[in-house]
């Protein structure tokens, strides 16, 4: 199942002032003994993503982190800054369709990572271009790339939503927010954050795949988001190269099943693992599982919340365990337990 990215557009904004000089990126010499350590732990590639425009130092199947343990590991913390998030992809690439959303803009990326997106909105010929992110390792990785696409990019590592410090008219016009919805009280802060953005008449683009608290930040009262597009992303890829890795055959398909098939009896066994992200999807599955479950197929999901449970009787889920997640993947997920329930009929 490919994953989905949803982008919102807020308020309509545009700025006449004159271009402020660009901020000297100085302050990352302190952290330059990173740039070997990450230039030896990472591929430089274009491969497998939304955006083979874009050339970045990633941590991929080939690089020795990728099965590495945590203590082998170069990094202080899990080095999340070195992968290309979905929301972050979606985003970049969704820039990269619509230069004219940041053509002659101010722009900021907030929690910019590896940089993709800021660079995309330089790539398209924005005024100017601040990456933020308060991890400084990030922010270096975001010089490095930037250099890698000969493009210019103001870098900061200030703290705007905790210390909810606004933009004025002669910071930024426009405001790009990928793959931020991932933990509490962050994605609070962030709602109220981006709300304040958008009263101070700010254009704000999010992309996201779909996490529970970015979908609950959706139906808050006063919601302010409108949906734009999604796109599917290189799953299949990742699928296959995985498989090698573990040795295993897999047979993978990027067929529709969903639109395809009217239930899953063609399987003894479906496992459902992360799928449940979007309301018209739910109900249209648990309609298929009904159908499937009645003919003999067993039926195993695996989900973090129970948001899809809504969709559900009260007897047809029957939970057979429960997971507490590592500190690590709680911490970029916002979930700190996963649940697995067998779907009865």
């Amino acid at each position: 199942m490919s994953a989905i990215v949803l982008f919102i557009l807020m308020a309509v904004y545009e700025s006449n002032q004159q271009d402020p000089s660009l901020d000297t990126n100085a302050w990352l010499e302190k952290y330059d003994k990173y740039r070997k350590i990450i230039e030896e732990n990472t591929e430089i590639t274009n491969e497998d993503n939304l955006t083979p425009e874009i050339r970045l130092h990633l941590i991929t199947p080939r690089s020795k982190l990728w099965n590495a343990k945590s203590r082998d590991s170069p990094f202080k913390d899990s080095p999340f800054f070195a992968f290309y998030w979905a929301g972050g992809q979606g985003l970049t690439r969704y820039i990269l369709d619509h230069p004219e959303i940041v053509k002659g803009k101010r722009v900021l990326d907030l929690g910019s990572g590896c940089g993709a997106t800021a660079i995309a909105a330089a790539k398209c010929g924005a005024k100017s271009v601040t990456a933020n992110d308060i991890d400084p390792l990030h922010c270096l990785l975001t010089d490095m790339n930037a250099r890698l696409n000969n493009v210019a990019i103001n870098i900061t590592n200030t703290d705007f939503v905790s210390d909810m410090k606004i933009g004025t008219s002669d910071d930024w016009d426009v405001v790009l927010v990928g793959d931020m919805f991932y933990e509490n009280p962050l994605a609070e802060e962030l709602t109220e954050w981006l709300r304040l953005e958008k009263e101070a008449g700010k254009f704000i683009y999010i992309g996201d795949p779909g996490r529970y608290l970015f979908i609950a930040a959706q139906h808050k009262p006063g919601n302010y988001l409108e949906f734009i597009t999604r796109y599917k992303l290189v799953t299949c890829v990742s699928i296959d190269m995985n498989a090698k890795i573990n040795n295993v055959n897999i047979k993978i398909t990027k067929d529709n099943l969903i639109a395809k098939t009217r239930n899953f009896t063609e399987w003894d066994c479906v496992f459902f693992g992360d799928v449940f992200y979007e309301f018209d999807m739910m109900k249209t599955m648990v309609l298929m599982m009904r159908k499937s479950c009645a003919k003999g197929t067993k039926i195993f999901i695996g989900e973090p919340c129970g948001i899809f449970r809504a969709y559900t009787m009260t007897n047809e889920l029957k939970q057979v365990a429960q997971y507490t997640l590592p500190e690590a993947a709680e911490e970029m997920l916002g979930y700190g337990t996963t649940f697995i329930s067998e779907f009865c009929c």
